[in-house]
């Protein structure tokens, strides 16, 4: 069996128990050579699988770009945001110039692959703002001739978040490395999160329980299923008595 997976039960007030097939939720971050959505060459993507209600994270992707491949699709740089980038840390910049970039295609290619292995029927894409990150995405992928993998309904915009409250973001510390997708990925989940509950705080409508049961480990799908609904029936009984908010139950296999 596989290691390190969580699965995430979700039991619903009729007592129902699916495995939900991600997390909710996909952060992306671009690091461009431009910063107007039809001129931004792409250096790099990352992007990290979250759980808005608590933070949680979960698959990542990231991946450096061949820069000569993107500006072979007529996608080219913009001179203030190359002298942006030269007073930039040398760690965010080492993450660029450092790496052996793959070509366009074959990271648009490779994100697909990842977006599906998520299942994206229903996962929420996030960008800051979703116009530029996902839009600069959208403009490649057109230009390749290829389909979007997620779902224009489903784009969320970190910036709209923010402004039901900006000083959360303004007094979120950041960390790891400035510019460095993966890192700022994890900082905007951060805020992005904490803006949430605020947001919603007043909102009884789920909460979240983390249970840890080690008799969960080797058990199969099916197995993990009954176990969450004994614990699920015992806690239902005595302190859990809402009938209208789900309930998720973590397990993590080791």
């Amino acid at each position: 069996m596989e290691e390190d997976v969580k699965y995430y039960a979700r039991i619903q007030e009729d007592g129902g128990l699916s495995i939900p097939d991600n997390l909710g939720h996909l952060m992306l971050d671009l690091e461009t050579m431009g910063t107007k959505t039809l001129t931004a060459p792409v250096m790099s993507i990352g992007a990290v699988e979250f759980d808005i209600l608590t933070g949680r994270t979960g698959r990542e992707f990231y991946i450096v770009v061949d820069l000569q491949s993107v500006f072979n699709l007529g996608i080219m740089p913009q001179a203030d945001t190359i002298m942006w980038w030269m007073q930039q840390d040398d760690d965010a910049r080492k993450k660029i110039t450092e790496a052996k970039g793959v070509n366009i295609s074959q990271a648009i290619h490779e994100f697909t692959l990842f977006i599906q292995e998520l299942k994206p029927k229903d996962l929420q894409v996030w960008g800051n703002s979703n116009r530029f990150d996902l839009g600069a995405l959208e403009i490649i992928y057109n230009k390749l001739k290829k389909e979007i993998p997620w779902k224009y309904s489903l784009e969320r915009d970190v910036r709209t978040l923010v402004s039901f409250a900006p000083d959360i973001k303004k007094n979120m510390p950041f960390n790891g490395i400035k510019h460095n997708p993966i890192d700022d990925c994890k900082h905007q989940i951060n805020y992005c999160t904490e803006i949430y509950k605020k947001i919603t705080q007043n909102r009884d409508e789920r909460r979240v329980y983390n249970i840890n049961n080690e008799d969960a480990i080797n058990l199969t799908k099916d197995e993990l299923k009954e176990q969450v609904k004994l614990l699920f029936s015992k806690y239902k009984e005595s302190e859990f008595t809402e009938t209208e908010i789900d309930y998720f139950i973590d397990y993590k296999f080791s």
